[in-house]
């Protein structure tokens, strides 16, 4: 997939993405089978289900400037994510985000939205 395909088909998740924080002590990951659908989540479950729709890409733990964890997916050297347009991991981390480890797709719930 070209990159302005994949920035199109973020943008297409964003539209359709309702961020829903989860309850303290709990994170349930979630991989929804379509982007082009409402779904619901928090930052993981958007990366894990772009990941799904693009094909590509590497869902990973970082930590943000301010110290809040975060999930993005990183695709082709661009970041997508919830909170911020896509930029490139060089942009991210001259900014002090801090790039941790993957995230496995496997312990994911598949669900069909």
């Amino acid at each position: 997939m070209t990159l302005s395909a994949i920035i199109a088909m973020h943008a297409i998740a964003l539209a359709n993405f309702i961020y829903q924080s989860e309850p303290a002590g709990q994170d349930v990951w979630q991989e929804f089978v379509t982007v082009e659908r409402p779904f619901s989540g928090d930052c993981e479950d958007l990366a894990f289900s772009l990941k799904k729709a693009i094909g590509e890409g590497e869902v990973m733990h970082v930590v943000l400037p301010d110290g809040r964890d975060h999930a993005v997916l990183i695709v082709q050297g661009v970041i997508l994510d919830n909170l911020y347009p896509p930029a490139t991991v060089q942009s991210w981390t001259n900014h002090g985000a801090i790039i941790l480890m993957p995230m496995d797709s496997g312990m994911a719930v598949k669900i069909a939205n």
